[in-house]
């Protein structure tokens, strides 16, 4: 939502819609990535759908300090206050 469809990095302010999210093409140095971004309870169902139990979601946040390799995707300033990825943690059930 923090990233729009330029090469820009995120910024505060939200640039795309939650509830637009879904598949999206972004060109990037090898040519394009695919991917897939969902709101958070479309993820929920798509993961239980598929037989799984959801146990955790761990939001990932750089340490205090800690050097970056992602500084054209979410600068440090801005990964410390918002989460650029996160981890779904599942089991079949």
């Amino acid at each position: 939502m923090f990233w729009g469809d330029d090469d820009a990095p995120p910024t505060d302010r939200l640039r795309r819609s939650y509830f637009g999210l879904g598949r999206g093409e972004f060109p990037d140095r090898d040519g394009v990535t695919v991917q897939h971004n969902y709101p958070y309870g479309e993820w929920i169902r798509i993961i239980r759908g598929a037989g799984f139990v959801i146990e955790d979601l761990i939001e990932l946040r750089p340490a205090e300090g800690a050097p970056s390799t992602y500084a054209d995707y979410a600068p440090y300033d801005w990964a410390r206050d918002y989460p650029g990825e996160n981890m779904w943690k599942a089991r079949k059930a």
